[in-house]
């Protein structure tokens, strides 16, 4: 469990039948794909699929390192006459 949503990894599964056959676990979302991710990461962009549907940027394909500002905040400098 991760409080601070920091943690990042995928989770494998395999299953070994009563006759020995081993079979490999899936997620229901996509059969192609033999892990879930954790943090549950649909769209692999190592953003939390939660977070993005809170914040309203779900399906968007941000990456990691986006940043809602499109620029720096600058601070101008302001001289005091006195």
């Amino acid at each position: 469990m991760s409080l601070d949503y920091g943690s990042l990894g995928k989770l494998y599964a395999e299953v070994t039948l009563d006759n020995g056959q081993v079979i490999m676990a899936h997620p229901y979302y996509e059969q192609a794909v033999g892990y879930l991710t954790i943090r549950f990461d649909k769209d692999e962009n190592k953003l939390a699929d939660a977070w993005e549907t809170k914040v309203h940027i779900s399906g968007k394909k941000y990456k990691m390192d986006w940043d809602e500002d499109l620029l720096p905040i600058t601070i101008t400098p302001v001289t005091i006459l006195a």
